[in-house]
């Protein structure tokens, strides 16, 4: 749901959008701000223009709202949040994905855009290792979406802007307190990228996101946030470290949403490859692993399968005239097996 100045609630339900109710005035937006954020909360709403939190309604549901300026006044996007924490079946994502859970240590990334599933992604990783094996788990979400009871493991959820200050300040302070595993919802800055991969050299499994559109960027984006003449050392930190990289995007498809996914794992060789900066050569042993593969490949399986069409290879590929064409030469075959 969005909240705007001079315009009715509107109801938004992937691409359709409908209005409800009565226009809203300024004075109406400025009264909910008011009303759901604390002193503190809107004193950082005004310096910074936004801001993101949760909220429970009992006996209703979960809610994230955000709040953010535009022209002057207040306007809010509220999203339902799931009450039953995702299970990893459940999402159509490939198995090397769920073989993060089963690490002791090391840094995995989940990677993609806004509104790409990293949080649920996250979440369903953390319940698999709550479901089966005894450890502790701290989580720093902004804000936290689902929430995991104690089972196997023990699980302490903290939301940036109420429980820390940043997930910096988070991660610092977190490895002071005896974790097994650290759930980073978004690396957004050089410290945090440098504390996660700290903590993941010191033992800990840490599960992170960033917000890299595919594999090769999403190293060079974390080499990139050093400065020059650490870029190497973090270079090696990176490489020695890495489990692997997934990178998903979800997208409309022919039978519903689904998730498109790139997937690197670790190999020596690409160890190797990230400690001598040549990148560039990761997508290629992607391409020839039966284990790995890239968002184009991903594309290119689902068109033959039948779940995309060759306007919506179009729209997410980046060279979609050589799967079309790959596909005729084929001769058209397709299949119905799952996505993931």
């Amino acid at each position: 749901m969005l909240l705007a100045p001079n315009s009715p609630p509107v109801f938004k339900n992937d691409k359709n959008i409908e209005k409800i109710g009565e226009e809203l005035s300024a004075e109406d937006t400025r009264e909910i701000v008011n009303k759901l954020l604390t002193r503190a909360e809107q004193e950082e709403y005004e310096h910074t223009g936004h801001i993101s939190k949760s909220y429970s309604v009992p006996g209703v549901s979960r809610f994230r709202v955000s709040f953010f300026k535009q022209r002057s006044s207040n306007s809010l996007s509220v999203r339902v949040l799931g009450n039953a924490v995702p299970e990893f079946e459940d999402l159509n994502l490939p198995y090397p994905i769920k073989e993060y859970a089963y690490k002791t240590k090391g840094l995995a990334i989940i990677s993609g855009p806004a509104g790409s599933g990293r949080t649920t992604t996250l979440s369903a990783l953390v319940n698999e290792i709550n479901n089966t094996r005894a450890s502790h788990v701290i989580t720093l979400e902004s804000p936290i979406e689902y929430l995991h009871e104690h089972r196997e493991a023990l699980v302490n959820q903290r939301e940036i802007g109420q429980d820390c200050i940043n997930y910096y300040e988070g991660l610092k302070s977190a490895l002071k307190q005896s974790p097994d595993v650290l759930v980073v919802g978004e690396m957004q800055d050089a410290e945090t990228i440098e504390t996660a991969l700290l903590a993941a050299e010191s033992g800990c499994l840490v599960l992170a996101s960033l917000r890299s559109f595919d594999v090769v960027q999403a190293i060079e984006d974390i080499i990139e946030s050093y400065p020059d003449e650490r870029k190497q050392q973090a270079r090696i930190k990176l490489a020695n470290n890495l489990l692997g990289i997934s990178v998903q995007r979800l997208v409309n498809s022919l039978k519903g949403k689904i998730p498109i996914t790139e997937i690197m794992t670790y190999k020596a060789e690409i160890a190797r490859n990230i400690k001598n900066n040549y990148t560039d050569e990761i997508i290629s042993i992607m391409e020839n692993s039966t284990e790995m593969h890239t968002m184009e490949q991903k594309i290119a399986e689902l068109y033959n399968m039948e779940y995309l069409s060759a306007g919506m290879v179009e729209d997410y590929a980046k060279m979609p005239e050589k799967i079309i064409e790959s596909r005729r030469e084929k001769g058209g075959e397709g299949g119905t097996s799952s996505p993931g």
